[in-house]
Order: structure tokens, then sequence, then C-alpha cells
């Protein structure tokens, strides 16, 4: 992955960590589509080649990145 790319990525990790956690904690769903894993979502970086699934763990306000798919 290109650095420019990478840094966008990581800039956006960073917003969706603050964006879920301020939805977890008023009881609103997290951005991105629900998948059929319960706490598991899909989003699109906007302008981007790259689709993240990602899961919410209320219990330790966490969120956990397990799959980064970069299309080139």
């Amino acid at each position: 992955m290109p650095s420019d790319l990478a840094k966008k990525v990581s800039n956006f990790v960073a917003a969706l960590a603050i964006e879920a956690g301020g939805a977890v904690d008023r009881d609103r769903p997290p951005p991105g589509t629900p998948m059929s894993v319960p706490a598991r979502f899909s989003i699109h970086i906007p302008g981007e080649p790259v689709i993240l699934e990602y899961t919410v763990h209320q219990d330790l306000r966490a969120i956990r990145i397990p799959v980064v798919v970069w299309i080139d």
C-alpha cells in the first residue's frame, strides 16, 4: 500500500473509532453496513479503494479491524 494511502487509512480508522464509540455511547448503530455476524460492520473509505470490516466491543470500549481490503 502506498504511504499516502496508508496515511489516509490510518486517519480514517482514528476517526472511525471516535465516531463508532460515540454512536455506541448513545445507543445508536455505528457507521457502516451491518454484517451477518453480530456487532460486525463493513465500511468503504470514501474516495479510496479500501474496504474495512470491523467489530464493536462495548465491554472493552474498542473496535477491532480484522479485515482490510485494498483493491489495486
